[in-house]
């Protein structure tokens, strides 16, 4: 369990008896390791919240879910750029950029940052899509939006956009093929995807 007070994060047992220390942020206990935020930076720690790796990042990326690895992937900055790392935090991609989105969907795309545009890598590193939108999220059920210019539209993995640019502001698509979508200011809809085998 995880308790939020004013100014720290803890971690506290089923008997909320608290656990470990107090953090600016914190992600979820994965295979015994958690990614936590304190004054210094970002760490891995064990379940006794000792830390388990050198590195201290200047920010990882915690998925919907508020785990901090998906695949193996780490997605965290350093030294000013974010890259991918391995659950042990090794870098393991040549992959650089100055955003990147958090890991939606198993095998699907990663949206990243470079230059002030989003374009998509795989999930070892390789450019698969070179940055090309003002926005960008990542892939969710072979779709993603993306936005051109003031408005949001869905690609497919091909790059072919198949909804088109009518969107203030799109989500991600669930499991069961819907998404969130904004098409006027404070009025949102359901969007259903059709998938026809």
């Amino acid at each position: 369990m995880i308790s939020e007070d004013e100014k720290s994060l803890k971690y506290y047992d089923e008997l909320r008896d608290p656990q470990l220390g107090e953090y600016l942020n914190v992600g979820t206990f994965q295979d015994g390791i958690a990614a936590v935020e304190t004054e210094e930076g970002w760490i891995l720690i064990d379940t006794a919240g000792i830390a388990v790796s050198s590195a201290v990042y200047e920010n990882i990326k915690l998925n919907a879910d508020g785990s901090w690895l998906k695949n193996g992937v780490m997605l965290a900055k350093l030294d000013g750029a974010y890259h991918l790392y391995d659950k042990d935090g090794e870098q393991f991609s040549a992959l650089s950029c100055d955003d990147i989105d958090c890991i939606a969907d198993s095998g699907s795309l990663i949206a990243f940052e470079r230059d002030g545009l989003w374009g998509f890598a795989d999930l070892e590193g390789n450019e698969i899509i070179e940055p090309a939108y003002v926005k960008a999220r990542n892939f969710s059920n072979g779709l993603t939006a993306v936005q051109e210019e003031t408005y949001w539209g869905f690609i497919n993995t091909e790059n072919a956009l198949v909804i088109e640019y009518t969107f203030l502001d799109a989500d991600y698509f669930d499991d069961d093929g819907t998404c969130m979508v904004t098409t006027a200011s404070d009025t949102y809809q359901l969007l259903t995807r059709n998938i026809l085998d």
